[in-house]
């Protein structure tokens, strides 16, 4: 679907769920039989241009005048479901990646590997050789030691099959969890024997569209891969058609595990797609490993019912990007 339509500075605020949306672009899906050129004319009777599509979910990308408020939100969003041959309409969420904390050692002061008994699954050939697994992120500084034999580029929302290069940091940060080779250097990760499909779908703000979030997953599971890891989120109703789209492209048609973080806001309050049914939503735990993560007020782990497991979240060793100061 190519870059933003939309820039990503340009935004308003739900009043619904008071997370940030773009000012001038929805995602709509028509009524089944629509054709293109009926799309076409429903778009400029709108007011609006066909700014991008997400052909395995038949979802449109449509641009409009921005708003000045999200007061005008909900009446812009039932005007266009007014038209007939719009099926659902909604608007397009800012979604951002869920921060990682990173220290300083290498394998021998790894405390996480204890706490969820990684090297203990080793030992009976759970090292990754057969799962297939993605991520979803800014991208891999693919040139770092522990990660260049452990991953393979697709697709930038940029650029299409262009570099993968993080430009952020997470990226890196996030895959060296899982992905970090077992190759006496640095450390090795949960899955050192994986082949992570990279897909890089936010920008070098930790930023995305629900668009571009859902094109990027979608993208992963259609390339058959196991398990996709997703570290972002956004607040959004369970009604949002692209995400309920997803569910059942997910589910129904690839049949790929999304394990999604539920969020570091330190808040109950549903966050998507960790809080959607066919995902695996991971909160936090700290050093110790017996109770949530809590750092109140500023940050700390999700929690509630729609959260199902829990992994360390503190004090977390990683990777970085070699172009930092540091390559762990």
């Amino acid at each position: 679907i190519g870059p933003p339509a939309s820039d990503l500075d340009d935004v308003i605020f739900d009043p619904e769920t008071g997370g940030p949306v773009l000012a001038g672009q929805v995602s709509v899906t028509f009524v089944p039989g629509t054709t293109p050129a009926e799309i076409e004319a429903a778009a400029a009777a709108l007011g609006a241009t066909v700014a991008g599509y997400l052909p395995s979910l038949e979802v449109y990308v449509l641009s409009l005048p921005p708003l000045a408020t999200g007061d005008d939100l909900a009446a812009r969003l039932a005007a266009i479901e007014a038209h007939p041959a719009v099926d659902r309409a909604a608007s397009s969420g800012i979604v951002e990646i869920q921060a990682v904390t990173v220290t300083d050692p290498l394998q021998g002061d790894l405390a996480w590997p204890d706490a969820i008994r990684s090297t203990e699954a080793w030992v009976f050939g759970f090292s990754g050789q057969a799962v297939s697994t993605a991520v979803v992120d800014t991208g891999l500084d693919g040139y770092h030691p522990d990660l260049a034999h452990n991953h393979r580029p697709h697709w930038s929302m940029f650029c299409g099959s262009c570099s993968i290069a993080d430009d952020h940091s997470h990226g890196t940060v996030v895959t060296g969890i899982f992905a970090s080779d077992d190759n006496s250097v640095g450390f090795a990760g949960m899955l050192p024997d994986t082949n992570a499909l990279v897909v890089k779908a936010f920008d070098e703000e930790g930023r995305s569209t629900t668009e571009h979030m859902v094109y990027g997953l979608t993208t992963a599971s259609s390339r058959g891969v196991d398990v996709i890891n997703g570290s972002f989120g956004l607040y959004r109703a369970q009604t949002d058609p692209l995400l309920m789209t997803l569910v059942d492209y997910e589910v129904a048609a690839d049949g790929a595990l999304l394990i999604a973080a539920a969020g570091n806001d330190n808040t109950n309050r549903p966050h998507f797609p960790a809080a959607a049914n066919f995902t695996l939503a991971v909160g936090g735990v700290g050093v110790n490993s017996e109770q949530r993560w809590n750092n109140a007020p500023r940050i700390g782990s999700y929690y509630g019912p729609w959260v199902d497991i829990a992994a360390p979240a503190e004090n977390v060793f990683t990777t970085m990007p070699t172009l930092a100061t540091t390559t762990w």
